[in-house]
């Protein structure tokens, strides 16, 4: 299995058992403020191996095994910043959650596939 930004889903069992029956392939990156929640402190943790991005795609990876300093959990204290920047449509070319295989995306259902009829924002889900 493989995931792009995903959130920790569950403690140390439930990861560990995961891992027992999937190989589980974490892909992140350095602004991305989803990889970071459920906190850690709350017990939370991801399951299988980090590949994970510091900058754009072509700068390569780093590969990372449980909660390690120096990849993504290494950016829990840019949270908020991350989040900011995620937050507003000004600074989503710097939203990590957004930079995933190097294409900044507009967001939840705003691909230009989408006519003006169809088209979801994120304010409507509110």
């Amino acid at each position: 299995v493989y995931t792009f930004g995903a959130p920790r889903l569950g403690d140390g069992a439930f990861a560990q058992a995961l891992g027992q029956l999937v190989t589980v392939m974490r892909v992140t990156h350095a602004n991305d403020p989803v990889v970071a929640i459920p906190w850690v402190k709350d017990n939370f943790t991801h399951a299988g191996v980090e590949v994970y991005y510091a900058g754009v795609t072509s700068l390569g990876s780093k590969v990372c095994y449980g909660e390690d300093t120096s990849c993504s959990l290494g950016n829990a204290d840019k949270f908020a910043d991350n989040l900011f920047r995620c937050s507003y449509r000004d600074y989503k070319e710097l939203c990590g959650h957004f930079q995933y295989m190097n294409d900044a995306k507009e967001g939840l259902m705003m691909s230009t596939s989408c006519d003006d009829e169809r088209r979801l924002e994120v304010g409507d889900l509110d």
